[in-house]
């Protein structure tokens, strides 16, 4: 042993404020790992701090390492401070947090639930959306028509409000003035990917946004739609797709913005209520058929049938055969009711089902501000 002390006095103090160890490192026989180990143990019994393996220590281990270990009582006493201060620091920043958070919380009040009120959601998101991404929406909305070019000021809020007047139509007098006044808003899609497939859907605003179900695009790399006028125009991409209720919103292709569009109905039809379907049943274009409301399900009396959307059904008597997926079913105020999804078959021709106009309002809010492509 070399120590750094050339006489009996200066020893003294040096044992005095520290204390001076041997160490070696062996190699564990067992897991390998090296392993730093007081000098004093060589030739007695050791255990692994990585395995847990008892082994001896050679009594010749090479090389040494000499470690000194000062024990400062001052900085014992700075540490010890330094640690005080930093938890006053932690417990100080916790009780600010929560004061916050506790006054934020009494002075931004959540949204109100829209479903059992007449306000918008989409008006409440967009009001508590940050300025940036109220000037995208902006931005999207003049470039891509969903607002006309003087109408710099109006938000996406209002535009979505547009889709759902409150004030009701009248209804109609006869089935064929209705027929006239519903037709113009209905399209035919015809989808092209690996094979080729017709659906319906219906204008939902004037700006050519369309509603259909989600099932007609998978697998669809490219859609086009039809309208009675014998219009063909391409979709320009989705909005927002929703697997999991079987709607999709899509975008047509196109800078019109005065598209015959269809109106929502604020409530559930009730039991009873006069319905007509619309859509291309078949791939025969703008068939009608008349029935009547058999009755509101929700999502658990229809997984008892094997149907496990969790989103409210409008059953009905009306005939939906397959290309009628998409297509609306309204009332006799021309009010979409429903989104003609689901038919029992030969067997069961007065068991349809539709989406009720409810999930729409559910899922308009989410639509993106810019159309995705079909997904391949």
């Amino acid at each position: 042993m070399i120590l750094n002390v050339v006489d009996t006095r200066n020893r003294q103090i040096s044992q005095l404020f520290s204390t001076e160890l041997m160490v070696i490192r062996i190699c564990c026989p067992s897991c390998n790992q090296s392993i730093p180990v007081p000098a004093q143990v060589k030739g007695r019994f050791a255990r692994c701090p990585f395995c847990e393996e008892i082994f001896k220590v050679p009594r010749v281990v090479l090389p040494f390492i000499s470690v000194r270990r000062f024990l400062d009582h001052e900085r014992e006493l700075e540490l010890r401070a330094l640690l005080r201060a930093l938890l006053a620091g932690v417990v100080v920043t916790v009780a600010l947090t929560t004061t916050f958070g506790v006054i934020w919380m009494v002075t931004h009040p959540p949204l109100k639930d829209t479903h059992s009120s007449s306000g918008n959601f989409e008006d409440a998101i967009y009001q508590n959306s940050p300025d940036h991404l109220k000037a995208l929406s902006d931005s999207y909305l003049r470039e891509h028509g969903l607002q006309g070019p003087d109408q710099t000021t109006k938000d996406l809020g209002e535009n979505l409000a547009r889709i759902s007047p409150q004030q009701r139509l009248v209804p109609f007098e006869n089935l064929p003035d209705l027929v006239e006044h519903v037709e113009p808003a209905v399209v035919r899609i015809t989808t092209y990917g690996k094979e080729k497939g017709t659906a319906s859907g219906f204008v939902i605003h004037p700006t050519g946004i369309v509603i259909t179900n989600y099932h007609v695009l998978i697998g669809v790399e490219e859609a086009h739609v039809l309208f009675h006028d014998r219009q063909l125009l391409r979709v320009l991409g989705s909005l927002h797709l929703a697997p999991e209720k079987d709607l999709a919103i899509l975008k047509i292709d196109t800078p019109r913005e005065d598209f015959p569009a269809l109106q929502l109905a604020p409530n559930p039809p009730r039991k009873g209520t006069e319905v007509m379907a619309f859509g291309a049943p078949l791939g025969l274009s703008f068939s009608t058929t008349r029935g009547i409301v058999s009755g509101v399900r929700v999502p658990a009396e229809m997984r008892q049938t094997g149907i496990s959307l969790n989103v409210k059904w409008i059953q009905t008597d009306a005939p939906i055969l397959a290309g009628n997926s998409g297509g609306p079913l309204v009332n006799l105020r021309g009010e979409v009711v429903g989104v003609n999804t689901i038919t029992s078959g030969p067997d069961s021709q007065n068991l349809n089902f539709a989406i009720a106009a409810d999930e729409i309002h559910g899922v308009l809010h989410l639509a993106s501000p810019v159309a995705m492509p079909l997904t391949k």
